[in-house]
């Protein structure tokens, strides 16, 4: 299925981050690892979304051929208004940076969870403060690939500039934003 859609998309593989709840990849481990590994061969980055809100053993989660952690909107919510939300937050980056993952801060609304967020040194967000999400037309992702195919061209890393998840068989571009 994904290589249809990936057929469909002209994307190239290896720019594709695939999103998998932190739910869905514990319901069946065994699986879901050597799923997860035949699409990281293929070139598909991983990521593990919403996580902090499952059930995930700290066992498993090094045993999955992951890049990237994205930190639930619930966390980030109380980012400068909640007195735990940092420490959450703070505790999940400080796991990822020591396995080498990068982390995104999902549902960044407002001027006050970037400036915690940036004080907590997360490098990575998305949310409503920086655009609504919408679907990708056909258009807009091949000119996306273009840009990122030119950048690479130049020798530039896009791995921060553009995320294609695969949703369904939909294609649709969400943003990242360096916290800088």
């Amino acid at each position: 299925e994904f290589a249809e859609i990936l057929a469909r998309s002209n994307a190239p593989q290896d720019s594709i981050w695939l999103e998998i709840t932190e739910s869905a990849l514990m319901r069946r481990t065994g699986t879901s690892i050597a799923s997860l590994r035949e699409l990281r061969n293929s070139g598909f980055h991983l990521s593990i979304d919403d996580f902090g809100t499952g059930y995930s053993s700290l066992a498993y989660l090094r045993r999955f051929p992951i890049e990237a952690l994205k930190i639930d909107r619930a966390f980030v919510t109380g980012m400068g208004t909640e007195p735990e939300a940092p420490a959450i937050c703070d505790a999940i980056l400080s796991l990822a940076r020591a396995m080498g993952l990068k982390v995104i801060a999902e549902g960044v609304e407002t001027q006050q969870q970037l400036a915690a967020l940036r004080a907590s040194g997360c490098e990575l967000a998305q949310g409503f403060l920086f655009g609504r999400a919408r679907p990708a037309t056909a258009d807009e992702v091949n000119r996306l690939v273009k840009l990122v195919e030119a950048a690479e061209a130049r020798g530039e890393k896009w791995e921060a500039g553009i995320q294609l998840a695969v949703q369904a068989v939909l294609v649709s571009p969400k943003f990242l934003f360096r916290l800088e």
